[in-house]
């Protein structure tokens, strides 16, 4: 939980230390406590959102459950290969310049650039992951980002 609990479904019910309603923890001076927004409220808090993990041990949690929800996924990938080294690096600039697309959509995105066989090949690969979303609606979401690559030379 310390964490923040980033997942797929972050843009979709929230972070998962967002779930949590209560903690039960054993406290740093060996106190057995109950922590919530309402009752020792500042643990709570502490025990959700990070620091140094010296507040205390949490024994148990109550979260909320939430139904399941159909996510789909997709990939866009590209290299160096397939073009020279000066249009994948203008394609990488458009990418991230259209990425607001993604994250306004309430999908997630992560971006790899890495070199094929430690040559100087390089590949991009983005996959994506859209909760609630069907495929035909996230096809429709990322045409824009497939013609603005094409338009710099990527297929």
């Amino acid at each position: 939980m310390a964490a923040g609990g980033h997942s797929t479904l972050v843009s979709y019910h929230g972070l998962g230390s967002d779930q949590v309603l209560s903690l039960n923890a054993i406290t740093a001076n060996g106190t057995f406590v109950t922590a919530s927004p309402d009752t020792n409220s500042d643990l709570f808090f502490a025990l959700r959102g990070g620091g140094p993990g010296t507040y205390g041990i949490v024994t148990s949690a109550i979260v909320k459950t939430h139904p399941p929800v159909n996510i789909t996924t997709t990939n866009i990938a590209f290299s160096s290969l397939d073009t020279n080294v000066a249009t994948f690096w203008k394609a990488i600039e458009v990418y991230f310049g259209l990425g607001g697309i993604i994250a306004d959509a309430g999908g997630l995105d992560r971006t790899y650039v890495t070199p094929l066989n430690n040559s100087a090949v390089l590949n991009f690969t983005s996959s994506f992951e859209f909760p609630a979303r069907s495929p035909q609606s996230v096809k429709d979401l990322l045409q824009p980002i497939v013609v603005s690559l094409a338009n710099v030379g990527v297929k």
